[in-house]
This record gives C-alpha cells, sequence and structure tokens, in this order.
C-alpha cells in the first residue's frame, strides 16, 4: 500500500500530540512528586528543630505517605505537638 503525504502529515501530527501528552504528563507527575518530597523534608525539618533527634522509624512512615493532604496536616502538627511520642501517634492514626 502506498502511503500519501496527507496520511503521512496526519501520522506525524498523531506521533507530535501523544509525544507532547506524555510529556505533560511526565512533567505533572514530576512536579507531584517534587511537592511530596518537599512536603516531607518539611516535615522532618520542623521535628528535628523541636526535638532535636528524629527516630528513624518516624522518617520511614513519613516517607511513606503519598498524600499531599496527610502531609500538610502532619506539618501542622509536627509544629504543634508537645512531643514526639504525641507525633507519632498522630503518625500512625494518619497511616491508617
Amino acid at each position: 500500500m502506498v502511503e500519501s503525504a496527507a496520511y503521512d502529515l496526519i501520522k506525524q501530527e498523531g506521533l507530535q500530540e501523544g509525544l507532547q501528552q506524555g510529556l505533560q504528563q511526565g512533567l505533572q507527575q514530576g512536579l507531584q512528586q517534587g511537592k511530596l518530597q518537599e512536603a516531607r523534608e518539611n516535615i522532618l525539618d520542623i521535628l528535628e528543630v523541636r526535638f532535636e533527634v528524629v527516630p528513624q522509624s518516624i522518617v520511614s512512615e513519613v516517607e511513606k505517605i503519598e498524600e499531599l493532604q496527610t502531609l500538610k496536616l502532619l506539618l501542622k502538627k509536627g509544629a504543634t505537638v508537645d512531643s514526639m511520642e504525641q507525633f507519632k501517634a498522630i503518625l500512625d492514626a494518619a497511616a491508617r
């Protein structure tokens, strides 16, 4: 079968459109991952400033969280809790 110039043009436009969509999706995912990682780091930083040492168990649990809203809540709680134990209890409840 001989492909026409019009077919080639349509095919190339489709490939370019697919590439642009893929790049856009990849960019969005990258931005989301960046926001998540920044939120995790902020939580751990505030806990370190307030309580000096952050147990590895808390670091590991915070690193597992994939919901930005949960991380934002934990950041606020990390700034206001009275102890690392209190934060751990809130973290455990959030992880459920």
